[in-house]
């Protein structure tokens, strides 16, 4: 009898929690606790999943924690019920790049509602900031970053660490941008037109006691501009503006000047993974370091923004698979870093770790080479070393030995990469959240490594070619 009580007892109690759970599910979401009401509402769900209020409460706490993707999947089991889940896929859809699919939830959700709602203009505008995403995500960049830094906005400009040669920037105190070339005889000014609060860059040449006045260089009658750089050529010019054919906030443009026609030509966005919905700008490149830096406050606190340094090339390397590829996406939001068929320029990378920055010999004397005794390394158009004593050159064989230790490293991380890309492919969404930032992490020291053993082959070539 004690036994039965103690079992009627406990279901008593199960039943209890279970009663309580919607109630406390509910308190949470309407305080806006989306973290502990998902929980509460994820067990609702699993027990009834046929309960479309369960479903779009678990959906929205999915979609403010920002896991888009699996709100969307909860959500469209609710849109018959609730006409507002297909405002979310929508939201849901843009967040994530897929811009077909945001397209068509909007437009379901813009046919349920009248112009005078007061979603109405804002789902419009969204709705054309994915006509634009539709277009930039089919030239999406392939870029390696090798470095971020979290900055306060106020001192953001102090994570831009450019050489003489690819000029100065600097900034007043209402963030309006000055960028000096590197011959320190001309300027380009941001500043209020006359009698107008919309910004644009305005030049000055440099004299002999001072700096000339100012007259327009750049300008937008409808949209501010702002955050300027010349490259070396002193043609092309990139700068940041917020209008209708970009994807939200501060976009990155390029225009060059046409000195036969003795303007600008029409500026273009330059798109993925540049650009973004959030507020991205400060496009500053170092041509001979072969770096540049963007800034996006993209995942970034209120006051904070996020610097990106990326290997810069001329020749861009864009992706060739499709815009629905998820891939093609991750790379497109900077979620991951892709380093396959990049050229890379003449970075100059130093590793945390000192791989081989400062690499001797004896740093790895630990590490077995295990190579076979010939070897394929092209020395020249038509000249091609298979052995170590094809070398002439000692610096450039000492250096080669290094090389080759090195590029062991490299490949061993490669492997490590590879088991880690298959463990994320079985594992629970638990164990990837994880994987995730390890792979992430690993994705970026390996494309720095990839990246210096570039510069060694130069220097090894150099030397060898020098006898």
């Amino acid at each position: 009898m004690k036994h039965l009580t103690t079992i009627l007892l406990a279901l008593g109690i199960i039943t209890i929690a279970y009663g309580q759970s919607p109630q406390q599910a509910d308190k949470f979401f309407q305080d806006k606790n989306y973290q502990q009401a998902e929980i509460l509402y994820q067990r609702l769900v699993a027990r009834y999943p046929k309960t479309p209020l369960y479903c779009y409460r678990y959906a929205r706490c999915l979609y403010e924690r920002q896991d888009y993707e699996k709100a969307i999947e909860y959500f469209k089991s609710t849109t018959a019920k609730y006409g507002l889940a297909n405002f979310y896929i929508g939201e849901s859809a843009f967040q994530t790049y897929l811009f077909d699919d945001a397209v068509k939830y909007y437009d379901t959700y813009l046919a349920s509602i009248d112009t005078t709602h007061t979603n109405w203009k804002a789902v419009q505008k969204r709705r054309s900031q994915c006509l634009v995403g539709q277009r930039l995500i089919k030239h999406v960049q392939n870029i390696i970053i090798t470095d971020t830094f979290i900055m306060p906005k106020q001192t953001f400009l102090s994570a831009y660490h450019l050489t003489k040669e690819a000029g100065t920037i600097s900034a007043n105190k209402e963030m309006h941008i000055t960028f000096t070339n590197s011959r320190n005889n001309r300027q380009i000014i941001t500043q209020y037109n006359d009698n107008d609060s919309i910004t644009s860059l305005y030049s000055a040449e440099k004299l002999i006691d001072g700096w000339a006045d100012t007259i327009p260089f750049y300008q937008d009658p409808q949209h501010s501009i702002n955050f300027p750089f010349l490259l070396n050529d002193g043609v092309t010019l990139y700068f940041a503006t917020e209008r209708s054919d970009g994807m939200g906030g501060l976009d990155i443009y390029r225009t060059r000047y046409d000195s036969d026609a003795e303007n600008f030509l029409r500026s273009e966005n330059i798109g993925f993974p540049f650009n973004s919905p959030y507020n991205d700008y400060m496009l500053a490149i170092d041509e001979n370091e072969g770096i540049g830096y963007f800034a996006t406050d993209r995942d970034c606190a209120v006051d904070s923004v996020t610097i990106i340094q990326f290997v810069w090339n001329e020749k861009k390397d864009y992706l060739l698979t499709s815009p629905d590829d998820t891939t093609t996406r991750q790379i497109a939001q900077l979620k991951v870093i892709k380093i396959d068929s990049v050229a890379h320029g003449n970075a100059k990378i130093a590793l945390s770790t000192d791989f081989l920055s400062n690499f001797t010999s004896s740093d790895y004397s630990h590490i077995s080479l295990q190579t076979p005794p010939d070897f394929h390394f092209v020395v020249a158009d038509g000249v091609e070393y298979t052995q170590y004593s094809d070398f002439t050159n000692a610096e450039a064989l000492e250096m080669f030995r290094t090389y080759e230790q090195a590029l062991i490293i490299h490949q061993k991380d490669n492997e490590k990469l590879d088991n880690l890309r298959m463990q994320y492919i079985n594992a629970s969404p638990e164990q990837r959240s994880r994987l995730s930032t390890t792979i992430q992490n690993l994705e970026e020291t390996t494309a720095k490594q990839q990246l210096i053993l570039k510069q060694k082959e130069k220097q090894i070539r150099k030397l060898e070619n020098s006898k």
